[in-house]
């Protein structure tokens, strides 16, 4: 790829053959494509997967930055009047961009598009689509929205750097790009989800939590910037301050805020839905608690150590200077990540309290806590003995077919009777015998 991108990169900028850089392509693709037909013919479907997660990986990131700036290039080309610098300014940018996406393509079609994508559903398979496909797609998207947005209100209602639009948003059109390529990826990868998967999955809840926790993050960042600026606005400094202005900290926070609170609401919004329509499954899946688990502890860790701070900045300054307004401004930022994070973590306890008290109550525990079988097959009797003592049961077959037929009752006669932490039921001509076993 390094090799293909300095013969395309040289003739399109350039206009030169490179022979160094192309004695290296046919060197390396020999190598490669050697290497290639051994895998196919020596590896299962399955074993390939690793290395055609990782080619699709790289072609598909190549494909994307490549994208990203050759679009970038030519919205700037486009929208800001550079016809007398264009062709000295901008081809070196747009035949880079250009060789990078001559570069991705054919390794993103060889690797995901005839391979990848034809390949058996594994959790390898979702791990590629799902995080990187679907989430990094939307992810690249949100980021670039973001800065459009921000650089937008800035020079609506904020204080631009400079008056010159060409200089205000000289950065947009990278950001432009980035909402284009990132949502077209995301609808694609999306799509290729959508009909590998008619049913719920427990990679499609890591993927709704992971975006749901991203979203919330950066709307929780927000929340805590714009009650820093409002304190700012409150209590001035008492000496001038250079830095950013406070109208531009604001548009920030209300930036993030715009992006990361509906896209949580969306996401928060379906999981709350497939709570609703899944019930204890759904409730009770491990993603959900460690997602609940995770916010509401980070959270509460965030907010004890705002309160120690706020409390030692408070202190400090009151022995120091006395308490005036100068010391509600030094304690402005661990209140607002105490506000934000502790909204968090009390908001998400609920959710877990709320889940809890919907759950169904576990049947108590009676006797052992593992249950061996040993006798003739049967498809009820382990499913039957866990739900009534609580036990995990495993059944095996005797071989010599002396077992007789099992009886539930019996059985749980028979664990309940044992003292022991694990027990093996052994169905023999003669009855049930029983063994108390102690488990490594």
């Amino acid at each position: 790829m390094t090799a293909l991108h300095g013969v395309v990169s040289a003739a399109l900028a350039d206009h030169r053959f490179d022979g160094s850089a192309l004695s290296q392509l046919v060197v390396w693709f020999g190598v490669w494509l050697a290497h290639w037909i051994m895998a196919s013919r020596m590896l299962e479907a399955d074993r390939r997967q690793g290395q055609l997660v990782i080619g699709s990986l790289i072609g598909l990131g190549t494909t994307v930055a490549g994208l990203v700036a050759l679009l970038g290039a030519s919205l700037d080309a486009l929208l800001v009047d550079r016809a007398s610098t264009l062709l000295v300014q901008q081809q070196q940018p747009l035949a880079q961009a250009a060789a990078t996406v001559v570069v991705g393509v054919p390794v993103w079609v060889v690797y995901w598009l005839r391979n990848l994508s034809r390949a058996r559903r594994t959790p390898l398979w979702f791990g590629y689509v799902l995080p990187v496909g679907v989430g990094g797609s939307l992810v690249l998207a949100v980021v670039g929205a973001s800065i459009v947005l921000y650089q937008l209100l800035v020079w609506l209602v904020g204080e631009p750097a400079s008056t010159q639009a060409a200089q205000h948003f000289e950065g947009a059109p990278t950001a432009g790009a980035c909402v284009i390529v990132g949502a077209v990826s995301w609808w694609y990868h999306r799509q290729v989800f959508t009909g590998a998967t008619p049913a719920r999955m427990e990679v499609t809840r890591v993927y709704e939590y992971l975006m749901a926790g991203i979203a919330l993050l950066a709307a929780a960042v927000g929340v805590t910037m714009v009650v820093v600026v409002l304190v700012e606005s409150l209590v001035p400094p008492a000496a001038v301050e250079v830095g950013t202005s406070v109208v531009n900290s604001l548009l920030s926070g209300v930036t993030l805020l715009l992006v990361g609170g509906p896209l949580w609401l969306v996401f928060w919004s379906r999981i709350g839905r497939a709570t609703r329509d899944g019930g204890p499954d759904e409730l009770a899946s491990p993603t959900r608690r460690i997602y609940l688990f995770v916010l509401f502890g980070l959270g509460g860790v965030a907010a004890v150590v705002a309160v120690l701070v706020a409390a030692f900045l408070g202190i400090q300054d009151a022995l120091q200077n006395g308490f005036d307004a100068q010391v509600v401004r030094e304690m402005r930022i661990p209140v607002a990540i105490l506000l934000a994070t502790g909204g968090i973590s009390g908001y998400h306890w609920l959710v877990y309290r709320h889940d809890r008290s919907q759950l169904p109550v576990a049947a108590p525990q009676h006797g052992p806590r593992y249950v061996l079988l040993v006798g003739a097959p049967d498809g009820v009797v382990c499913g039957a003995v866990e739900r009534l003592t609580g036990a995990r049961v495993d059944l095996w077959v005797r071989a010599d077919g002396l077992a007789g037929p099992w009886a539930v009752d019996d059985v749980v006669a028979a664990v309940s009777q044992s003292g022991a932490d694990a027990v093996a039921v052994i169905a023999g001509p003669a009855g049930l015998e029983t063994i108390g076993m102690q488990r490594p």
